[in-house]
């Protein structure tokens, strides 16, 4: 619509039809919806320049409402590779990103996302996915609000890597630093792990029956 003083703005308007004492009438409610229509070219063109950067990235980008779905605005092609799953899914199933996450993990991943929303701050997370093939995969997902001149969360940008070769790796060492220890905590010889300076840092329990 255009204002007495020559202001375009955004109006939506709908209307009902009734009878009103025997003759046709028509009820309408108008509100003006400029701020919203304004915030939301202005979010879906911020997409479009993400989605220009993103595609070139070795990593999963995305960006999505800060609903109770995540509703997603954008999310990069990677994300097929990743999760076996083609972006258009994600768009076309607003519960598909909530069910890949490993049930295990679900009730820490949502609890921490509610914290990062909640206090307005950076999300640093790392959990397990199930993909289309049932394979479990290990994702970091770091992500950060973006927010509007009142302070409210407009939307969530964030990145997704694989780490399952940095997990499993992690897991072949904690395993193997298991192993030591139970052969040196079962072992019957005195045994000793001292640091550069000559500081006892370990001892065995076999210590206290020789000595």
């Amino acid at each position: 619509i255009i204002t007495k003083d020559g202001e375009e703005r955004w109006w939506n308007l709908t209307g009902k039809y009734f009878e009103f004492e025997g003759r046709p009438a028509t009820l309408g409610i108008g509100i003006d919806i400029t701020d919203e229509k304004e915030s939301r070219e202005a979010l879906m063109e911020s997409v479009e320049k993400y989605r220009l950067v993103s595609e070139n990235m070795p990593c999963v980008v995305y960006s999505a409402l800060p609903d109770e779905h995540s509703t997603n605005l954008f999310i990069s092609g990677r994300i097929e590779e990743l999760t076996g799953y083609a972006a258009d899914e994600f768009f076309e199933d607003s519960d598909l990103w909530a069910r890949w996450v490993h049930p295990d993990d679900r009730e820490r991943v949502w609890e921490e996302i509610a914290e990062h929303r909640r206090r307005k701050s950076e999300l640093d997370l790392e959990y397990r996915i199930i993909t289309r093939d049932g394979a479990e995969r290990w994702i970091s997902d770091k992500a950060k609000p973006v927010m509007d001149e009142k302070g409210r969360i407009t939307s969530i940008n964030g990145f997704m890597q694989d780490i399952t070769g940095r997990k499993m790796a992690e897991e072949a060492i904690d395993q193997r630093d298991a192993f030591y220890s139970s052969i040196m905590e079962k072992s019957s010889d005195a045994l000793m792990v001292l640091d550069s300076e000559g500081f006892i840092v370990y001892l065995n329990p076999s210590i206290e029956s020789i000595l």
